[in-house]
């Protein structure tokens, strides 16, 4: 059984995501990252967009 995730489990896969794409950066790269730029409140903006794309997609299967 295919149990939908929760809006708390999409954030939580968000987040995920963000701190694997922090991880995986290259350090010798020379250039500022968009996720070392942005600030909370746009992470947190982005988070919002992309939980609700995410349901979106879903309402579209």
């Amino acid at each position: 059984m295919f149990v939908e995730p929760t809006i708390s489990n999409l954030r939580q896969i968000f987040q995920n995501k963000i701190h694997n794409a922090a991880v995986t950066q290259s350090p010798c790269s020379g250039s500022a990252t968009t996720l070392s730029v942005l600030t909370k409140e746009e992470l947190s903006e982005l988070e919002n967009l992309w939980v609700q794309l995410i349901l979106w997609q879903k309402e579209q299967h």
